[in-house]
């Protein structure tokens, strides 16, 4: 909600306070059980059909001081922004900085999840939010390169068959909807590049893992 304009809005903090645990989430217990705890928060509000479409509407821009203490670092965008791309960037920052073979499945479940959500409302309502979505797409194939490349070591983490399946619908859903919630024609040919330029590992991804689709 709206609040004093000489102070930040609490969901601006929150998001902030979200995107320094996320960048640091492997280096304490601490800050691992925070940035899960965050993200449970922020899954609840995606969730809420009524609050996922006041974050992505422009009634709800806000300034957002997002970390920016590692790399690699996502565009600089200044100035007042859609509170749903601010939380599209803590989580793709998110995804970026804790890839490790001991992977925290929960972690990139959580992330990835509220990803697909905000994606399927985007979709739904035709939205179409202004972001800079081939940086979005770029980290997400990244992801799906890392899952590939060390399946050897992921493939019987506990339950990891759930974020393989919150990654597989992602991909699904932007090539089958892209048109609804990315803003031009040009942002649509770009993903598709992408997929093509990938569909190598996009392939060896299905069959290390054995999905069906």
């Amino acid at each position: 909600m709206p609040g004093d304009k000489t102070k930040e809005r609490p969901i601006a903090s929150f998001l902030s306070l979200t995107s320094y645990l996320l960048q640091h989430a492997h280096l304490s217990h601490r800050a691992t059980y925070y940035a899960h705890l965050n993200l449970m928060v922020l899954r609840l509000v995606v969730e809420d059909p009524v609050i996922c479409k006041r974050i992505c509407s422009d009634e709800s821009k806000v300034p957002v001081r997002l970390c920016r203490q590692r790399q690699p670092f996502l565009p600089l965008v200044k100035g007042e922004r859609v509170l749903a791309t601010c939380l599209l960037d803590t989580m793709i920052d998110g995804i970026n900085h804790n890839l490790r073979r001991r992977l925290d499945v929960s972690l990139y479940t959580l992330c990835v999840g509220i990803i697909l959500r905000l994606v399927s409302y985007l979709s739904r309502s035709r939205t179409r939010l202004v972001y800079h979505w081939s940086e979005f797409f770029r980290s997400l194939l990244s992801l799906i390169r890392f899952l590939t490349t060390y399946t050897a070591d992921l493939k019987d983490l506990p339950h990891i068959e759930i974020l393989l399946d919150h990654i597989g619908n992602l991909v699904a859903l932007s090539l089958s909807a892209g048109e609804a919630f990315l803003p031009t024609p040009a942002a649509y040919d770009d993903l598709f590049y992408k997929v093509v330029e990938s569909g190598d590992v996009l392939t060896k991804f299905k069959e290390n893992y054995g999905l069906k689709n």
